[in-house]
Protein backbone atom coordinates (compact mmCIF):
# COMPACT_ATOMS: atom_id res chain seq x y z
CA UNK A 1 0.00 0.00 0.00
CA UNK A 2 2.87 2.36 0.75
CA UNK A 3 4.20 1.91 -2.79
CA UNK A 4 0.88 2.96 -4.26
CA UNK A 5 -0.37 5.59 -1.81
CA UNK A 6 2.82 6.82 -0.17
CA UNK A 7 3.83 6.68 3.47
CA UNK A 8 1.55 9.46 4.77
CA UNK A 9 -1.69 8.18 3.20
CA UNK A 10 -0.88 4.55 4.07
CA UNK A 11 -0.24 5.56 7.68
CA UNK A 12 -3.58 7.38 7.80
CA UNK A 13 -5.36 4.23 6.61
CA UNK A 14 -3.42 1.96 8.99
CA UNK A 15 -4.44 4.18 11.92
CA UNK A 16 -8.14 3.63 11.19
CA UNK A 17 -10.14 0.75 12.58
CA UNK A 18 -11.81 -1.47 9.97
CA UNK A 19 -15.16 0.00 11.00
CA UNK A 20 -13.95 3.60 10.57
CA UNK A 21 -12.38 2.80 7.19
CA UNK A 22 -15.57 1.11 5.99
CA UNK A 23 -17.66 4.01 7.27
CA UNK A 24 -15.47 6.54 5.44
CA UNK A 25 -16.17 4.60 2.22
CA UNK A 26 -19.91 4.24 2.83
CA UNK A 27 -19.65 0.48 3.39
CA UNK A 28 -21.53 -1.43 6.07
CA UNK A 29 -19.93 -4.66 7.29
CA UNK A 30 -22.09 -7.35 8.88
CA UNK A 31 -21.21 -10.84 10.06
CA UNK A 32 -23.61 -13.78 9.93
CA UNK A 33 -22.12 -15.53 12.96
CA UNK A 34 -19.19 -17.11 11.16
CA UNK A 35 -21.11 -18.85 8.39
CA UNK A 36 -20.47 -16.22 5.75
CA UNK A 37 -19.48 -12.62 5.61
CA UNK A 38 -22.13 -10.38 4.10
CA UNK A 39 -21.19 -6.91 2.95
CA UNK A 40 -23.63 -4.17 2.09
CA UNK A 41 -21.84 -1.72 -0.15
CA UNK A 42 -24.45 1.00 -0.14
CA UNK A 43 -26.17 -0.04 -3.38
CA UNK A 44 -28.32 -2.79 -1.91
CA UNK A 45 -25.90 -5.57 -2.84
CA UNK A 46 -25.41 -8.06 0.00
CA UNK A 47 -24.63 -11.68 0.53
CA UNK A 48 -21.06 -12.05 -0.71
CA UNK A 49 -19.37 -14.90 1.09
CA UNK A 50 -15.86 -14.67 2.43
CA UNK A 51 -14.69 -16.79 -0.50
CA UNK A 52 -16.44 -14.41 -2.93
CA UNK A 53 -14.72 -11.45 -1.30
CA UNK A 54 -11.33 -13.19 -1.37
CA UNK A 55 -11.81 -14.00 -5.07
CA UNK A 56 -12.75 -10.37 -5.79
CA UNK A 57 -9.68 -9.08 -3.96
CA UNK A 58 -7.44 -11.60 -5.76
CA UNK A 59 -8.88 -10.59 -9.12
CA UNK A 60 -8.44 -6.87 -8.37
CA UNK A 61 -4.84 -7.45 -7.28
CA UNK A 62 -4.11 -9.40 -10.45
CA UNK A 63 -5.53 -6.57 -12.57
CA UNK A 64 -3.59 -3.87 -10.72
CA UNK A 65 -0.32 -5.81 -10.61
CA UNK A 66 -0.50 -6.49 -14.35
CA UNK A 67 -1.02 -2.78 -15.06
CA UNK A 68 1.64 -1.53 -12.64
CA UNK A 69 4.54 -1.14 -15.04
CA UNK A 70 6.76 1.87 -15.72
CA UNK A 71 5.67 1.99 -19.37
CA UNK A 72 1.92 1.98 -18.60
CA UNK A 73 0.04 5.02 -19.88
CA UNK A 74 -2.32 7.06 -17.76
CA UNK A 75 -5.25 5.67 -19.75
CA UNK A 76 -4.12 2.08 -19.21
CA UNK A 77 -3.75 2.68 -15.47
CA UNK A 78 -7.17 4.36 -15.28
CA UNK A 79 -8.74 1.42 -17.11
CA UNK A 80 -7.04 -1.04 -14.74
CA UNK A 81 -8.28 0.89 -11.70
CA UNK A 82 -11.80 0.83 -13.16
CA UNK A 83 -11.57 -2.93 -13.78
CA UNK A 84 -10.27 -3.47 -10.23
CA UNK A 85 -13.17 -1.45 -8.81
CA UNK A 86 -15.59 -3.55 -10.87
CA UNK A 87 -13.95 -6.74 -9.57
CA UNK A 88 -14.24 -5.54 -5.98
CA UNK A 89 -17.87 -4.54 -6.44
CA UNK A 90 -18.72 -7.94 -7.90
CA UNK A 91 -19.27 -6.68 -11.44
CA UNK A 92 -18.03 -8.57 -14.48
CA UNK A 93 -14.93 -6.90 -15.90
CA UNK A 94 -15.35 -8.62 -19.25
CA UNK A 95 -11.80 -9.99 -18.95
CA UNK A 96 -11.83 -13.75 -18.90
CA UNK A 97 -8.07 -14.37 -18.43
Amino acid sequence: MRDVLGDDRASDIEDQSPEDFADSRGVVITNNRGRSLAVANGNGSTGMTKADLEDSVDQALDILQAAYTPEASREELAAAVGDAIDALSGEDTGDED
